[in-house]
Formats: structure tokens, C-alpha cells, sequence
């Protein structure tokens, strides 16, 4: 169970949202955050690199957070560049 600002997940509430991520997210979900493997044995695991890791699992997680809770999610607006 995490909890945080009074939200309680259990990852067994996110299985429907975890089930449609593509097969890699998962894989690098699996590993690095449910059985709490460090990147490094992670990418020799699935033949990528540290980075690719990383970025598997955050854009995993990008995609589940934007599922369940896309009202509470606040984008932040991009800086334009001044043109003088």
C-alpha cells in the first residue's frame, strides 16, 4: 500500500491500468519497482541499457497516473521563448 496526501494505492488496485501498458513497461515495472532490483541488473535482464530502463518505468508510470488520475494531474505549461 502506498499512501501519500491521503490517497491510499495498492498495486493490486492499478492491475487493470499495469495490464495494458506494452509488454517492456511491464517487464521493467516488474523488476525494478515490485521486486526492487537496481536498474543496472534490470537492463542486463532485458538487453537495454540503464537509461532505457528508467525511462520504461517512468513513462509506465506517466501512463497509469494519467489513467486514474488525469482530474488530479496538473500539466505544467511550457515556457515560451521571448523573442526580442
Amino acid at each position: 500500500m502506498i499512501s501519500h496526501d491521503g490517497i491510499d494505492i495498492c498495486f493490486m488496485d492499478l492491475s487493470g491500468a499495469l495490464e495494458r501498458l506494452s509488454p517492456r513497461k511491464k517487464e521493467a515495472i516488474y523488476y525494478n519497482v515490485i521486486c526492487d532490483m537496481k536498474q543496472k541488473d534490470v537492463a542486463k535482464i532485458m538487453g537495454i541499457t540503464t537509461v532505457s530502463v528508467g525511462q520504461y518505468v517512468e513513462s509506465g508510470f506517466a501512463q497509469v497516473a494519467k489513467e486514474y488520475f488525469s482530474d488530479q494531474i496538473q500539466t505544467p505549461k511550457k515556457k515560451r521563448k521571448s523573442v526580442d
